[in-house]
């Protein structure tokens, strides 16, 4: 039986990521959003698109979340947009009231579901839907998107394929974001053999300021096609159990010293969804951002207070 996946979210990066969820031929694409026949307008489009790929799937496009029924798998991407001149953390009193709202209806509907939370700021919003909902399977992109870019950026400069680059973001989808780029290999030689000073400045300081450039550049929209690619790629790894490591936002239970707070960290990610933590040996500057990380996450939290009382 294929597997029922529901994107909550029609908007730029809900319908890429359906469009490539679907193009994967991985399973029943249902795509909701709250704005009336949106996610059926997309979902049409959408499944016109599949022949080219030939695929066999479908984009079933839903006004309510009861026409999904039980899903699988779930992704989060509803909310409200980065636009330009706005902060990751001017979206949480905003984006944390969806979520506050969306809690009970997935614990009651899709009580065994795996739960993939894109919406933004992610990492503390993957903090309040865990929660919310304690006995659910929640996981968040986290820096998923930021390693992609990093590889990307790292192969532009050295001249390689990007398939040929292994590369790893930990911390927060934010500005504390930590670029492990001095780990980073080009088929297994350090990447820093082919790059100079000023390069790996450069790629860390495009990594973090790659999504304020999109919104920048977009104005009213921040960047999809990538996050959507990167969706893609986590739900086929929980639907296919292929074990792929990205760095998803985690409740943590201990993993590199820290307790009740959510932070990217590698992550094993199967059909049981994050299957494990994967603990690296930091180094003493890679600690203190990784440090940073989380007192920023505790500040957040706190200011999450006054929206849930």
């Amino acid at each position: 039986m294929r597997p029922r996946i529901l994107v909550i979210g029609a908007g730029m990066v809900g319908s890429t990521s359906a469009a490539s969820i679907a193009s994967r031929r991985l399973g029943t694409v249902y795509l909701h959003d709250v704005v009336e026949d949106l996610a059926l307008g997309r979902a049409m489009d959408i499944n016109h698109s599949l022949p080219s790929s030939s695929s066999d799937s479908r984009v079933v496009g839903c006004n309510t979340l009861a026409e999904a029924g039980r899903a699988d798998i779930v992704v989060i991407t509803a909310g409200m947009a980065r636009t330009a001149g706005m902060s990751r953390l001017d979206l949480l009193r905003s984006n944390a009231a969806v979520i506050s709202s969306l809690a009970p209806v997935l614990y009651d509907q899709c009580p065994d579901a795996q739960v993939l939370l894109v919406t933004n700021p992610v990492d503390v919003l993957t903090w309040h839907l865990k929660s919310l909902c304690p006995s659910m399977h929640v996981a968040g992109l986290g820096c998923s998107l930021d390693m992609i870019r990093l590889r990307y950026l790292i192969a532009q400069a050295a001249g390689v394929s990007a398939d040929s680059v292994g590369a790893m973001v930990i911390g927060t989808h934010d500005d504390n974001m930590v670029p492990l780029v001095n780990r980073a290999s080009i088929a297994g030689i350090p990447a820093r053999a082919y790059l100079t000073t000023d390069d790996v400045q450069g790629i860390v300081r495009m990594t973090k300021s790659a999504g304020s450039t999109i919104v920048n550049y977009m104005k009213t929209h921040s960047g999809h096609y990538a996050a959507g690619e990167v969706i893609a790629l986590i739900v086929e790894s929980m639907v296919l159990d292929r074990g792929f490591v990205f760095p998803v936002s985690v409740c943590l239970k201990g993993e590199y010293g820290y307790r009740d707070t959510c932070l990217a960290l590698p992550c094993i990610v199967g059909a049981e969804g994050v299957r494990r933590v994967l603990e690296m040996d930091l180094d003493g500057q890679e600690k203190a951002s990784l440090d940073a990380c989380a007192r920023s996450m505790a500040g957040q939290i706190r200011s999450l207070i006054p929206v849930r009382s």
